[in-house]
């Protein structure tokens, strides 16, 4: 990493207490950002990677319906073992694709970096996992359904609270990854954000070019 990253960090430092960096990640998410990687880049990492992985798979547990044909228990514990088994391997995988990407852009951050970055981009999804209970405690199973059993005016307007409790939950995470972006790799907002997308957009390339090939044949 090159020094000059953390030269605002540097002339105005922040009193920091690494035993509540989450609350000043809230407060003064640059900042934190900045001396979390140049003070402690390991410290949490691998517990938020597994916390993000488990939200993840309970959302898509929501989205993809497993309620249609699956307990509330199996739907729970299968989520919280393959989100702490698989959700933390996704976040390496993209880490080292956001690094691998990115260079090609003219960053000069590696896979430790971003792996950080991306940690630390769960912390929402510690709010959103504490979501969950309350909204398992209303909904039940019909949670991770297509469509309610029973529907009513009062869960609707419920449903999209919390949806859009949620959404929010998703775009501080957004903001979170990009901040930590430009500070690793020295780019602007717009840059970042590319940077971020980059993997994916070099994915669907890739497939489509697949295609293109076995289809030309």
């Amino acid at each position: 990493m090159e020094p000059t990253q953390f030269e605002e960090f540097d002339k105005a430092p922040l009193n920091i207490d690494t035993n509540r960096l989450i609350y000043s990640l809230i407060i003064h998410p640059k900042a934190t950002l900045q001396y979390i990687l140049e003070k402690c880049p390991s410290k949490y990492v691998f517990p938020l990677l597994l916390i993000g992985g488990i939200a993840n798979v309970f959302q898509q547990a929501s989205e993809n319906g497993k309620g249609d044909h699956s307990s509330l228990e199996v739907i729970v514990i299968s989520s919280i073992i393959a989100g702490a088994i698989f959700g933390w391997i996704g976040y390496f995988i993209f880490a080292w694709a956001l690094s691998v990407t990115g260079k090609w852009m003219g960053g000069k951050a590696n896979f430790e970096e971003f792996k950080t970055v991306l940690a630390w981009a769960q912390i929402p999804s510690i709010f959103y996992l504490i979501l969950i209970v309350p909204q398992i405690l209303i909904f039940g199973l019909d949670l991770f359904k297509t469509e309610f059993s029973q529907e009513s005016e009062v869960k609707d307007i419920i449903i999209l609270g919390f949806a859009l409790i949620e959404l929010g939950l998703g775009l501080w995470s957004l903001v979170i990854s990009v901040i930590g972006i430009k500070i690793i790799q020295g780019f602007n907002t717009v840059k970042a954000i590319v940077n971020l997308i980059m993997p994916f957009l070099t994915f669907i390339g890739l497939i489509a070019f697949l295609v293109f090939l076995f289809t030309s044949f």
